[in-house]
C-alpha cells in the first residue's frame, strides 16, 4: 500500500482549502497541530497525525476536525482533542480507538514515533486466516439485515390509490380514513408489501390510467376503487389491476352504512388478500366503531393529524376525545390520542403532557404487540427527553412492524444527534423509501451536511425543500439558524428578500434573520417573548435554549453562550453532533464549563447507543 498525500501540491486552479493561512500550506482536515502553530519540528510523527485522520475517517465515516471555514478547521485541532471514535459507532475495538487517539495526540512526543512502530501495532488488529469472512460479508457488524428484511425482496408489491370520493367534497375524510385502513390491513398480509399512504397520496387526485400511476410508484399492481355516499350508506367499487399490462384480475362492488365502515375494511381487505393468494395475518388492532357519526369524527381526526399545524392538533384531539367516551381502553384511538398530545406538548401545552404519557401506555399494556403503540409511547419518551427508551420501543415497533415509516422516520432523527452517523442516515433513507412524502427528512439531512461543513450539499437539498408546502416552515427555520451558523448576513437578507410576506416564518425567527441582515439587537428576552414552546415539552425547552445559545454566541457571549447551553443540557439535551460541529461553538472548546457540559451530551449519546444495540426484552 502507498499513502500519497498532495496536500501541498498547487495545480493551475489552486482551491482554497488548500492554502490555511499566509505562508502555510496544507490539507486542513489532516494538518498536524505543530504545522498550524508551528510549536515543533515537522517530523514523521506528523505523518503520522495525518494517518490517524485517515484511519478516523476510514472507521467512522467521518472527519475528527471539521469547522465552516479551513482557518478554522485548521485550528479546531489546537483547541481541543480529537473526539473518540466509538462515540460515533460504539461497537468499534477499543484498542485500535485507542490507538488512533495516541495517533491524533496534539503533542507529537505521545504519537507513536515512527511508521515502523505504528505498523506493527495495528497488525494486532488484522484478521487471521481463521477470522477471515467470506467475500461480501461486512467485517465490521451493525444492525444486520432480518429474515423479515430479506423476505421483503421477495414479496409482491402493491400500491393502494387514493379513493375517489363520488359525493360532497366535505366527505373527503371517509375515502382517505379507508384507503388508509386498507393499507393498514395489507400491509399485514403475508406476501405482500404495500406503498405507505404518503406514497400513494402524492397521486391524490391525478386523473391518468391506474397503471400509469402504479408504474410511477413502482408497483406490480394497484387497487383502485371509488366511494360514494347517500345518506348513511356507502358504496365502494374496487379493482385489483396489473401495471405491466393493465389486466383487470379481480373487482367488486361493496355496500355498507357509514357506522359499519371499519367492518367493510376487514371485509375488502380480507377479499383483496385472497385475490394475491395471501392471507391476512396479525392483521393491527382497530378502533371498533360502530355509529357513523363517531367513524366520521375519528377520520376527520386522522386527517388533521397529518398536517403540521398546532391549530389542527387542537381540532383532532376534540374529536377523539368525544369519540373515546365509553371507549376509553380502545389501543388505536388511544395512540392517535397519544400521539396528537405529545405533539401539543411540544408546542407549548404543559397539560398535555400527562395526557400524552396516560394514553400512549394505556394502549401498550391494551394492545403489547401493537408497532402503533409501541411508536405512541415512543413519541411521548421523545418529548420527554428519553431517548434511550425510545430507541428502545422504536426497535420494538419495527421488530412488529418493519415498513413502519414513522418508526424509522423518529429513530433517523434521533440517530443523527447522538451518533451513529450512519445508522442515522440509514433510517432515513428507508423512511423516505417507504414513505417519500416524508420529505421533512431531507431538511434533517440539510441540517447535518450544513453541520459538517458541507455547504453545497445543505444549500441543494434546500432548495429542492424550500417550495413544499409540508415542509417550507421546517426549511425556514434551518435557513434561519444556518445564517446565524454562517455569520452571513448577505444570506440573511437574501433570505428575507425571497421571503417577503411569507408566514412560513416559526415564531420569533424573523426577528433574528433581521437582527442578522441589519446588524440589529436583539436579546434574550425578545426569544423569550415569541418562542411558544419554551414552556413546552423537555424536547421543545432544549430546542428554545439551543436557539438562545447560538444567538449570543453569534454576537460573541461567552458568559451568555454557555448561560444558555446549561438549561439546554438540564431540559435533556441529547444532540451532540450539533454540540461537537456548530462553528459557533469552536471558540468555547477550551473553556472548562463547555467540556463539562460536553461530556453530559456525550454520556447521554453511548446511553443511545447501547439502547441500540442491546437485547430486546
Amino acid at each position: 500500500m502507498v499513502i500519497t498525500d498532495f496536500g501541498i501540491a498547487r495545480g493551475v486552479e489552486q482551491r482554497e482549502q488548500e492554502v490555511v493561512g499566509a505562508g502555510l500550506l496544507g490539507t486542513p482536515e489532516y494538518m498536524a497541530p505543530e504545522q498550524v502553530d508551528g510549536s515543533a519540528e515537522v517530523s514523521p510523527a506528523t505523518d503520522l497525525f495525518a494517518l490517524g485522520v485517515t484511519l478516523f475517517e476510514m472507521l467512522t465515516g467521518t472527519l475528527p476536525f471539521v469547522a465552516s471555514t479551513p482557518m478554522l478547521t485548521a485550528m479546531a485541532r489546537l483547541l481541543r482533542d480529537a473526539p473518540d471514535p466509538r462515540s460515533l459507532l460504539p461497537q468499534l475495538p477499543g484498542g485500535l480507538c485507542e490507538l488512533i487517539l495516541r495517533c491524533l495526540r496534539r503533542n507529537p512526543l505521545e504519537r507513536p514515533q515512527s511508521a515502523a512502530e505504528l505498523a506493527t501495532l495495528l497488525a494486532q488488529f488484522l484478521p487471521t486466516r481463521k477470522t477471515l469472512q467470506p467475500t461480501g460479508t461486512p467485517p465490521v457488524k451493525e444492525l444486520q439485515r432480518s429474515e423479515d428484511d430479506i423476505a421483503l425482496s421477495r414479496q409482491k408489491s402493491i400500491a393502494v390509490l387514493p379513493l375517489r370520493n363520488l359525493s360532497n367534497p366535505q366527505d373527503s375524510h371517509l375515502a382517505e380514513g379507508l384507503t388508509e385502513e386498507l393499507i393498514d390491513a395489507l400491509s399485514a398480509t403475508k406476501g405482500v408489501r404495500v406503498r405507505s399512504r404518503g406514497a400513494t397520496m402524492s397521486v391524490k387526485g391525478d386523473s391518468r390510467e391506474p397503471r400509469v400511476l402504479g408504474k410511477e410508484l413502482g408497483v406490480q399492481l394497484v387497487v383502485d376503487g371509488s366511494l360514494r355516499r347517500s345518506g348513511d350508506t356507502l358504496r365502494l367499487t374496487v379493482r385489483l389491476i396489473y401495471v405491466e399490462d393493465g389486466v383487470q384480475v379481480w373487482a367488486q362492488r361493496f355496500d355498507a352504512n357509514v357506522g359499519d365502515l371499519f367492518a367493510l375494511s376487514d371485509t375488502v381487505s380480507t377479499a383483496l388478500a385472497q385475490a394475491l393468494t395471501s392471507q391476512i395475518s396479525g392483521a393491527p388492532e382497530k378502533a371498533k366503531l360502530s355509529d357513523a357519526l363517531a367513524v366520521e369524527k375519528y377520520f376527520r381526526a386522522r386527517q388533521l393529524l397529518h398536517t403540521a399545524a398546532s391549530a389542527n392538533l387542537n381540532e383532532a384531539v376534540v374529536l377523539l376525545e368525544e369519540i373515546m367516551v365509553g371507549r376509553e381502553h380502545d389501543p388505536k384511538l388511544l395512540a392517535s390520542y397519544a400521539t396528537a398530545q405529545a405533539r401539543r406538548w411540544f408546542f407549548g401545552e404543559a397539560q398535555a403532557a400527562d395526557k400524552a404519557r396516560a394514553a400512549a401506555e394505556l394502549a401498550l399494556q391494551t394492545a403489547p404487540s401493537s408497532a402503533e403503540s409501541c411508536l405512541a409511547l415512543a413519541v411521548v419518551r421523545f418529548q420527554d427527553a428519553n431517548l434511550p427508551g425510545a430507541v428502545l420501543l422504536l426497535r420494538q415497533a419495527l421488530a412488529r412492524s418493519p415498513t413502519l415509516a414513522e418508526a424509522h422516520d423518529l429513530l433517523g432523527r434521533i440517530l443523527i444527534e447522538t451518533g451513529p452517523l450512519q445508522e442515522g442516515m440509514r433510517a432515513i433513507e428507508i423512511a423516505l423509501d417507504i414513505d417519500p412524502s416524508l420529505v421533512r427528512l431531507r431538511v434533517e439531512r440539510a441540517r447535518l451536511f450544513e453541520l459538517q461543513g458541507q455547504h453545497d450539499k445543505a444549500d441543494g437539498l434546500i432548495l429542492q425543500t424550500a417550495a413544499n408546502p409540508h415542509t417550507a416552515i421546517y426549511t425556514t427555520a434551518l435557513r434561519c439558524r444556518i445564517a446565524l451558523w454562517r455569520k452571513d448576513r448577505a444570506y440573511a437578507r437574501r433570505m428575507l428578500k425571497e421571503l417577503e410576506g411569507s408566514d412560513t416564518f416559526p415564531g420569533g425567527m424573523r426577528e433574528i434573520v433581521e437582527a442578522v441582515a441589519y446588524e440589529r439587537d436583539l436579546d434574550a428576552a425578545l426569544l423569550g417573548s415569541k418562542l411558544p414552546i419554551r414552556s413546552g415539552s423537555q424536547r421543545g425547552m432544549t430546542l428554545f435554549h439551543q436557539l438562545a445559545a447560538e444567538w449570543h454566541a453569534f454576537l460573541n457571549r461567552p458568559a451568555e453562550t454557555l448561560k444558555s447551553l446549561t438549561p439546554a443540557v438540564n431540559a435533556g439535551l441529547v444532540d451532540l453532533v450539533w454540540l461537537h460541529y456548530c462553528p459557533l461553538f469552536q471558540p468555547l472548546f477550551r473553556d472548562a464549563q463547555f467540556q463539562h457540559l460536553y461530556r453530559i451530551v456525550e454520556e447521554r449519546a453511548r446511553q443511545v447507543h447501547a439502547a441500540l444495540t442491546s437485547p430486546l426484552p
